[in-house]
């Protein structure tokens, strides 16, 4: 069964084939948000597994039938993506499984060109779900990429619509046998009978029970997928993005010294006021925070949670629609741009001057914001509201801790609460969306990526450069592995006399390796840094070092001078953490003493004091003692056998 989607993401659905941990297995049946029950190929066993933990099923094929790995999408020009681009416009209308041969032939005319060519791009762009499929090829074919006879894609789409959506209710064999009759008449190949099978099963199921005569059961689909919101009729088909500045100001990792306020950026479900994404960062909005929260949102966010120290669940992830965000320009760089394209992502710009079209998501913001007021270190929405009140002085919470306070928040407090708009949870109206309940159909598991690793390169901001003897520089800072090498001083391929630009990937979050880009293995390496003892840092970090360095008028600032820095301030900060530690437990301990004494003292004067009463009411002379607890415990007695010398 196929369960390839656009944008190259798979359905997660019963009948789908799929890798787990290296082993072809069937979903048999879904059983929540985020975990399925799998059959193995090999075994027949069947097992509950988490949907994170499925990878396409060409994970386990031999390397010759996977699909070629293409090329990264900066290295596509401007005019081919543009061409591409206009390439998926005409086919997109066509990109479901009940098109018809009219509309193909009415798309090739307002292409101008034959309808063979409209179902061989519709082919291509189906092969792999991304946009880089329809660049314009140098001569010959790519690759791996094979075709079925244009004319053979017109019978099998006649077929269906003719005989297979008709109330006769014919079966596979049946259709794949009128395929073949017509092939034999009209002398052209006969497709493989798994293609036609992998046609039908991709047939929406309400168009077939409708054309087959369950009209109750396509009503019950229709009624499922109608949602109150326009544009926004289930998980995911409207996402809403922005950004703002939080009301709280963050201090130091190390120092705990105040430093400014954050930028937060978050991404909302419009149809369940899920959140879905969220990034936070001491930089200014840019691409960089646009993509790590795209990216974030489509992926499981179960390692996420446990890197916080948060238990709970997020169970949202997958392939979005349409990304609605404002026209600043952190949301119409080319990088971007290119991003969704590859992954059929509708970026789509707020009009200008039209507020309303953002009111989900600025309502979030404002959300958020509210819950930082409650916390040490708020500058409050208003002015009038801080005074008296020292933002800096008060500030406690470094920038990793606040991520985790308002995550917290967002997993087992927002999510969860009844919301007004809804009438339930958040939480509650993803998941009704999802698997369904008893008087409504779900719209199935959301769409996965079918590497989220890749996912997540292709939203990361790109910087060009050469291959030097000592690796790659970005900044001051030296990366370097083996896989370099071949590219060492490399000449540029149109201009000899220029060194060789490459492809590198940066995360603004951890500077300690970048992503190179082979040209030739069409492939990305991860790179660290030249330097494995250099600690792993944020750029902000890496900035924030710097920039004291110069203040305290520091010239010929290197990498090793900034990471020595780094590393003191470390030792600082771990040696004060100790220290205190030490001190407290000394306070306790000496506590502890000083108490067990005073009990001691106690309880040896009671005996004392009521030793001296019983003495004085008996006359009787105190017996003697091995132990004293103390010098002035012991009974007075006259001095005998004294000597003096002379």
């Amino acid at each position: 069964m196929t369960n390839l989607a656009s944008g190259g993401f798979f359905k997660v659905e019963a009948g789908a084939l799929f890798s787990y941990r290296g082993r072809p297995v069937r979903i048999r049946r879904v059983l929540s948000l985020d975990s399925v029950v799998v059959q193995s190929l090999d075994t027949d066993e069947t097992e509950r597994v988490a949907t994170e933990e499925l990878r396409p099923i060409t994970e386990v094929m031999p390397r010759e039938l996977q699909k070629p790995i293409t090329n990264d999408l900066e290295d596509y020009s401007d005019k081919d993506w543009a061409k591409a681009k206009e390439i998926y416009d005409v086919i997109e209308p066509l990109l479901i499984a009940n098109r018809t041969r009219a509309q193909v032939e009415q798309a090739a005319i307002r292409a101008k060109v034959h309808p063979a060519t409209v179902y061989e791009w519709i082919k291509l762009y189906s092969s792999s779900g991304h946009m880089s499929s329809l660049v314009p090829m140098t001569p010959g074919r790519k690759k791996g990429i094979k075709l079925i006879d244009p004319d053979a894609e017109l019978i099998i789409e006649q077929v269906i619509e003719d005989i297979y959506l008709d109330s006769q209710r014919l079966n596979a064999a049946e259709i794949i046998e009128a395929v073949r009759e017509k092939c034999r008449d009209q002398k052209i190949k006969m497709p493989h009978p798994n293609t036609i099978r992998n046609r039908l099963a991709s047939l929406p199921q309400e168009k077939v029970l409708r054309a087959q005569g369950f009209v109750e059961d396509a009503n019950k689909i229709s009624k499922a997928i109608l949602g109150s919101f326009p544009g926004a009729d289930g998980p995911l088909s409207v996402v809403q993005i922005d950004h703002t500045p939080l009301d709280f100001i963050v201090v130091d990792e190390e120092t705990r010294e105040p430093l400014k306020r954050p930028w937060l950026t978050l991404a909302v479900d419009v149809y369940s006021r899920m959140i879905v994404g969220i990034y936070i960062s001491l930089d200014a909005p840019s691409y960089v925070a646009v993509g790590c929260c795209l990216s974030m949102a489509m992926l499981p966010k179960k390692d996420y949670l446990a890197s916080l120290g948060i238990s709970g669940r997020w169970p949202v992830y997958g392939k979005m629609q349409k990304v609605h965000c404002d026209n600043g320009k952190d949301f119409k760089g080319k990088n971007l741009t290119r991003a969704c394209d590859q992954y059929s992502i509708s970026l789509q710009l707020r009009p200008v001057k039209t507020p309303r079209y953002g009111g989900h998501i600025e309502r979030m913001i404002g959300n958020v914001n509210r819950v930082v007021h409650k916390l040490p270190g708020t500058t409050f929405a208003k002015p009038a509201d801080r005074k008296g009140y020292d933002s800096k002085k008060k500030a406690a919470l470094t920038l990793k801790e606040i991520e985790t306070h308002i995550v917290e928040w967002i997993v087992n407090q927002y999510h969860q609460k009844i919301h007004s708009a809804l009438n339930m949870s958040p939480i509650r109206k993803w998941e009704l969306a999802i698997l369904g309940d008893d008087k409504h159909l779900g719209h199935g598991l959301p769409l996965i990526p079918p590497d989220p690793q890749k996912l997540v390169i292709d939203f990361l901001p790109i910087t060009m450069r050469t291959v030097q003897n000592y690796g790659i520089q970005i900044g001051t800072v030296t990366y370097y592995s083996e896989v370099l090498n071949r590219w060492i001083n490399a000449l540029s391929p149109d201009d000899p006399k220029k060194k060789r630009l490459f492809i590198c990937r940066t995360d603004p979050r951890h500077l300690s390796k970048i992503w190179f880009f082979d040209p030739e293995a069409n492939q990305y390496f991860e790179i660290p840094y030249r330097n494995l003892s250099n600690p792993d840092i944020s750029r902000a970090e890496y900035t924030e070092i710097s920039r004291k360095l110069k203040q305290e008028g520091r010239e010929n600032i290197d990498e090793d001078v900034i990471f020595e820095s780094i590393k003191r301030n470390r030792e600082r900060t771990e040696h004060a953490i100790t220290q205190t530690i030490s001190v407290k437990r000394g306070r306790q301990t000496n506590s502890k003493k000083t108490k067990e004494r005073k009990e001691a003292y106690t309880v040896t004067l009671n005996k004392t004091e009521s030793k001296n009463v019983d003495e004085s009411q008996t006359k009787k002379r105190p017996e003697p003692r091995d132990e004293l607890d103390d010098l002035f415990d012991a009974p007075v007695a006259p001095i005998r056998n004294v000597r003096i010398s002379s």
